[in-house]
């Protein structure tokens, strides 16, 4: 290799170390046995806000053994803790942050884990922010909903780097859409309300959210039944009895709602007409 050669590798080489012992300074362990840990929010917190502290107290204590402190912002905490600070923007701050729909930022030192998200409305920016965290930081995983699906990988040390960075969805909607309106379906109140709970749940953790504001779209069809019902029966679902009708199972049986037999080559046709 010739000099010029050599210098350019050298340079290279340099400027990949540089770049290491950057990350390197930037991050740091915080030993959940050796220091305390407190979460702190707002006083007289939101629901919103006070789901996202117990969703972190639950899930670090998982992980460490160590119960967490909760307090309000400005209490005495314990000398040398490390606080983990949820706080929901204003309408001010979320406008020169530039948070949008779900989003949040997140700010960390060797003392403080900080997130100010946009909870306005319908978004809930702290709490995805908590998951986004619980995720990247302790691997936390949601497989299915209910307690057989959460993995919570044990460890006392939480790798964690210094500076300010922001949670965004990387998409405007990610929806996977319950049918929770089926209460005949189930044998008691008390089965429906903990299945749906623990859906709903399983969906916050993965971070599905749906942006109702991209939502100004009806059903398509609602008026067939009324058309076709006579003169085209063989348009519609065939329920386990043979029959061809809207299924009183679903939404009550609601005509607009039933369900086409979409192998019909005939609907197309007819659609096109």
């Amino acid at each position: 290799m010739n000099p010029r050669n050599r210098m350019a590798a050298a340079l290279r080489l340099l400027s990949v170390l540089s770049v290491c012992l950057a990350a390197t300074a930037a991050a740091f362990t915080l030993e959940a046995d050796t220091r305390p840990i407190a979460i702190v929010t707002q006083r007289n917190p939101s629901h919103k806000l006070k789901w996202a502290q117990e969703e972190l107290v639950e899930h670090l204590q998982l992980a460490t053994g160590v119960l967490p402190v909760t307090a309000a912002i400005g209490d005495t905490l314990p000398p040398g803790s490390f606080v983990f600070t949820l706080r929901s923007a204003t309408s001010e701050e979320a406008a020169h942050k530039a948070l949008g729909f779900y989003h949040a930022e997140i700010s960390c030192d060797r003392d403080n884990y900080s997130i100010i998200g946009n909870d306005e409305g319908a978004s809930q920016g702290t709490r995805f922010a908590v998951y986004d965290f619980l995720d990247k930081r302790l691997g936390c995983r949601w497989l299915w909903p209910g307690e057989l699906g959460r993995i919570v990988p044990k460890t006392h040390s939480i790798v964690l780097e210094s500076g300010v960075t922001h949670y965004r969805p990387a998409l405007r909607l990610v929806c996977w859409r319950p049918c929770a309106g089926n209460r005949p379906l189930w044998d008691t109140p008390k089965g429906w309300e903990h299945f749906f709970s623990n859906q709903q749940r399983w969906f916050d953790r993965n971070r599905l959210f749906n942006d109702m504001r991209l939502q100004f779209y009806p059903h398509g069809f609602e008026d067939w039944w009324g058309r076709f019902q006579a003169s085209h029966p063989e348009w519609f679902q065939m329920l386990p009895d043979g029959t061809r009708r809207p299924d009183k199972l679903y939404m009550s049986g609601a005509p607009r709602l039933v369900s086409l037999c979409v192998s019909n080559p005939e609907i197309a046709r007819q659609v096109v007409q």
